[in-house]
């Protein structure tokens, strides 16, 4: 996720991803009215067990200020980066996934760039838990969780302009086409081939 909020520690830089806050007046979520009450009483539900794998320096402390957050990375360096500013539900481990806890104990998977296959992430997630991840030329993981089939895309958010400040909306409706092939594949492109790509994706995995 784009990381629009930072703080340094000796030198370091440690990318903390913020919610929409009077303190950020640039950024905003916007979605339907009448889905506002029952989406926001699924996130209260989501926001238990989070697993961030390949964290790398990234911190969504502030996205999920009531979870508890397990951040995982080969990378000691990152990770004793991060220790000292995530929350105290949070903790962090020098792993890779492929070497962390099996057991299904998560409620939400964060992905963004992850160093490992999306098959050893969804893993550890229970079913029915969500997944909440990118999709980048580089790191496509909305694609690689639509190959594998196993869950369900619940929704999609965009970046857009407006007004002169960045906007970020939640669509929840007619998701078809962002899981259907572009009817005219470019071989060209490293982009993940569907009718429509969102910048931000929720899946649910199915039991």
């Amino acid at each position: 996720m784009t990381p629009i909020y930072q703080k340094k520690k000796n030198g370091s830089q440690i990318w903390q991803i913020m919610p929409a806050s009077s303190k950020l007046r640039s950024l905003r979520l916007i979605r339907p009215r009448e889905k506002q009450r029952n989406s926001s009483r699924s996130a209260s539900a989501v926001q238990k067990k989070i697993l961030y794998p390949g964290c790398g320096n990234h911190v969504i402390d502030a996205l999920f200020p009531n979870a508890e957050i397990t951040y995982v990375d080969p990378s000691d360096k990152d990770i004793r980066l991060i220790q000292d500013v995530i929350g105290p539900k949070a903790r962090a481990v020098t792993l890779p996934i492929e070497d962390f806890d099996t057991a299904k104990q998560f409620d939400c998977l964060v992905s963004f760039n992850s160093h490992a296959s999306m098959e050893e992430q969804l893993k550890r997630l229970q079913a029915g838990g969500y997944i909440f991840c990118g999709n980048y030329s580089a790191a496509p993981d909305a694609e690689a969780i639509i190959q594998i089939g196993t869950c369900t895309l619940c929704a999609v958010i965009t970046e857009e302009q407006e007004d002169e400040q960045r906007v970020y909306r939640l669509h929840s409706n007619n998701l078809r086409e962002y899981e259907e092939p572009s009817q005219i594949p470019d071989p060209s492109s490293t982009k993940p081939q569907r009718k429509q790509i969102a910048d931000y994706y929720v899946f649910q995995k199915r039991g």
